[in-house]
């Protein structure tokens, strides 16, 4: 089953917007498309620019035998069918910060937000690809990058590789991938934890694909609901 696609010029947010239909009654597998967000999102409330010429997609879905405890599993298993589209479509290898970021050549070219639906277990996941640097606001232009591809494309990429299923959860092909793909795979990162400021290596991605990151106190499991990672 593929999806029912919204295509629309401009929206505050293509995870509002699609919230709104699903609120009226838009059923599983609803995408809604838009050229450009004047009010991008991203993890944690952060804003994320969204200059026109990039994709800016989000996915509805809604599954019948869907459990509690997948829920966290589906931003990283987004992460990696988006980067697999992008990479079918561009020929470029790209890399998954953990948990929702994809990187090319040390910028963050792509970000996912997932959303749940008040009172179900339906979830809305937001994809943002910027395509172009010459969009891009100056204070980004540092940290930001983008993927030089055939922007129809990789949209017909990503909804093929975006039709879920339940069964995804059970295929760990999906971690090997995101584990051989770890943009923090080695590295050095602080992040805030209870309070603290703690510094450590990265180790892996577990089977829940929660990070290990080896400190000075010993191995911390971290959550991607509890901090933010930053490379130092």
């Amino acid at each position: 089953m593929g999806f029912n696609l919204i295509s629309l010029n401009r929206v505050d947010s293509t995870n509002n917007y699609l919230k709104k239909l699903v609120s009226e009654g838009s059923p599983h597998k609803t995408a809604v498309l838009a050229e450009t967000q004047s009010g991008g999102r991203g993890r944690q409330g952060k804003s994320f620019a969204s200059p026109p010429g990039g994709i800016y997609i989000s996915f509805y879905y809604n599954f019948a035998d869907m459990k509690e405890e997948y829920l966290p599993l589906v931003t990283p298993i987004a992460a990696v069918y988006v980067s697999r589209a992008i990479e079918s479509a561009s020929g470029q290898k790209v890399k998954i910060k953990w948990v929702n970021d994809i990187y090319f050549n040390d910028k963050k070219i792509c970000g996912i937000l997932t959303e749940r639906v008040a009172d179900t277990l339906g979830f809305i996941v937001g994809v943002g690809i910027n395509l172009s640097g010459s969009n891009l606001p100056d204070n980004l232009k540092d940290k930001a990058g983008y993927i030089d591809t055939d922007k129809d494309m990789l949209v017909k990429l990503l909804i093929e590789n975006m039709d879920f299923n339940p069964e995804m959860f059970g295929d760990f092909s999906n971690l090997a991938y995101y584990r051989e793909n770890s943009y923090l795979a080695g590295k050095k990162v602080g992040f805030t934890l209870n309070g603290c400021y703690i510094t450590g290596i990265v180790k892996d991605v577990d089977e829940k694909f929660r990070l290990a990151v080896e400190t000075e106190k010993g191995l911390s499991i971290l959550d991607s609901g509890e901090v933010s990672v930053l490379v130092i």
